[in-house]
Formats: C-alpha cells, structure tokens, sequence
C-alpha cells in the first residue's frame, strides 16, 4: 500500500502570505520590547547616579558642590539638591525620548525622576 501527497493547487504560495502577515508584528513586538530595555536600562542609571550624588553630598562639607561635580558633565540628567544640618535630598531626572522605529512618532519622551534623602555624615576634625 503505498500512500500519496496530497497536493492542492489553491495551496501555493500559502506559507509566504502568512510570513507576510506576520512579521510586521513581529518587528513592531522587537521593537517595543527594546524600546522598554533602554527604558529600564535609563531608569537604573538615574538611580545610580542619584545613590552616588547623594553620597558624595553626604560626606562633603558643601553639599551643593560635591552634587555639581560629581555628575559627568556628558550626563543627560539634570540633578537638584537640598540639604539642612542632617539630612541631603537629591533629585535626578532625565528625559528618556522614544525614538525607535514604527512606535517613537507616536509616544512622547518618558520622564524618569529618582528623590533620594540621605543623613549627613558628621566631618571629622
């Protein structure tokens, strides 16, 4: 008994539709999740830096210049900063722009903000 393949002439050309279909979808899915990786690889660095500005402003007898210096002047955050006799508060922020291909003209910049109080460490004499 021998057996035969089934083959219908309708069928030709069915797999390359079907490819066509799907990977636009499938290049819009890879570029949303990579837009979302820079989002959170942006997001960790904001609090990277706030973390090391307010330690540096802790331990510095003036705050507000150890928090200016200690920002790479290539960063594309902006920093803020308070501080009293106990207690320093920095702010990072950082405008995230969504520029990846398909999805960028239709979301706007992300704002990422990152407020850290730290103790002020007491200067040693």
């Amino acid at each position: 008994m021998s057996r035969t393949a089934f083959h219908d002439a309708s069928d030709d050309g069915q797999a390359a539709v079907e490819f066509a279909v799907v990977l636009p979808l499938i290049a819009m899915l890879l570029t949303v999740i990579a837009q979302i990786a820079v989002i959170i690889v942006s997001q960790l660095d904001v609090i990277d830096e706030s973390r090391h500005i307010a330690r540096l402003a802790a331990l510095a007898q003036d705050p507000a210049s150890a928090a200016y210096f200690a920002l790479p002047p290539d960063s594309p955050s902006s920093v803020a900063i308070r501080f009293d006799d106990e207690t320093v508060t920095v702010e990072v922020s950082r405008d995230v722009p969504t520029d990846m291909p398909i999805i960028g003209r239709f979301t706007p910049s992300i704002a990422i903000r990152e407020r850290l109080t730290v103790l002020r460490e007491p200067l040693v004499p």
